[in-house]
């Protein structure tokens, strides 16, 4: 069986050849909309439904009513210009005009209230991953890391945290978690916290000895056959952008887990103060004017000011 790229490759592939497609950018941009449309229709058993129609016309309903769901979702993750090439590249696969759907997202090219991905943007594009580029991703979003400190990520009992004056409520809120050890900006050796799934996968790609990397003008030990630094961080924003029309780069799922943490600390009664103290820490800094840049477009954050 075909995977949704391939199919979707094959069917933009014949619409070029019968220069319905013009574009080659086009083209790249309708086999990523349908590839998504295809995995919908898939997960949600909708293709041998519509095969089932009798003729063209309950195909045609089926199609338009069907397809009204997966529009009516995609309006709540992705902007404008993306919900309609993907409204564009089904009607070209399929002849039949299509409702226009307006997006309920802004236009993130134009208005930066915030850095932040929802889990649905992530998990939208996580599906367009490589699957090794989809595990570092989660570690991103599980840990709060830089793509680079990827390469250092060692259970903390092989490395020492460095000796500061370290929150005693670091992570919690947190359940089923392995506790590993970074190695951060200025060398500052944390911790971070790791759900026992991904601890799980990773133990088992940890290399016999660390390997040096280059990122960037940079050297790095990796500790593990994951993808991390910026080739890592290239590939997420290639995801991402396809899946949602913009991209804030990995730094915008850095702003999902500080958001998302500082909620969590909100609701277990933390004040604001404490709050920003444990965050800062879990993310490497020591200074709390560092979230402000996290913090400021946070619905908690607007709820306590």
């Amino acid at each position: 069986m075909k995977t949704p790229r391939q199919e979707a490759t094959q069917l933009v592939n014949m619409l070029f050849q019968k220069k319905l497609i013009a574009s080659v950018n086009t083209k790249f941009r309708y086999i990523e909309s349908l590839r998504g449309i295809i995995q919908y229709l898939r997960n949600n058993d909708i293709l041998s439904y519509i095969t089932k129609a009798k003729n063209d016309q309950e195909t045609k309903v089926s199609i338009e009513l069907l397809m009204s769901e997966y529009f009516k979702e995609r309006a709540e993750v992705v902007n404008q210009v993306t919900l309609d090439i993907d409204r564009q590249a089904l009607q070209k696969a399929t002849g039949i005009k299509l409702e226009r759907y307006k997006s309920t997202v802004f236009n993130q090219k134009y208005d930066v209230d915030t850095r932040a991905y929802t889990r649905e943007q992530i998990g939208l594009a996580l599906i367009r991953m490589k699957p090794e580029v989809a595990f570092s991703t989660l570690l991103l979003m599980s840990t709060g890391c830089r793509v680079h400190e990827l390469y250092s990520i060692i259970p903390e009992s092989e490395l020492k945290r460095d000796n500061r004056n370290w929150s005693k409520n670091l992570f919690i809120g947190r359940t089923d978690f392995r506790i590993y050890c970074v190695i951060g900006k200025g060398g500052l050796i944390r911790y971070v916290a790791l759900s026992n799934q991904l601890a799980d996968i990773l133990d088992t790609l940890r290399l016999n000895e660390p390997k040096k990397e280059i990122s960037g003008d940079m050297y790095y030990y990796a500790n593990h056959d994951i993808p991390a630094g910026k080739k890592l961080g290239q590939r997420v924003r290639y995801a991402i952008k396809n899946a949602l029309g913009w991209a804030n780069g990995t730094h915008g799922i850095r702003h999902t887990y500080v958001q998302t943490r500082y909620d969590t600390l909100m609701c277990l009664g933390f004040s604001d103060l404490e709050a920003r103290e444990i965050i800062s820490q879990e993310l490497g800094h020591f200074r709390l004017d560092v979230l402000e840049a996290y913090l400021e477009d946070s619905f908690s954050t607007k709820i306590n000011n």
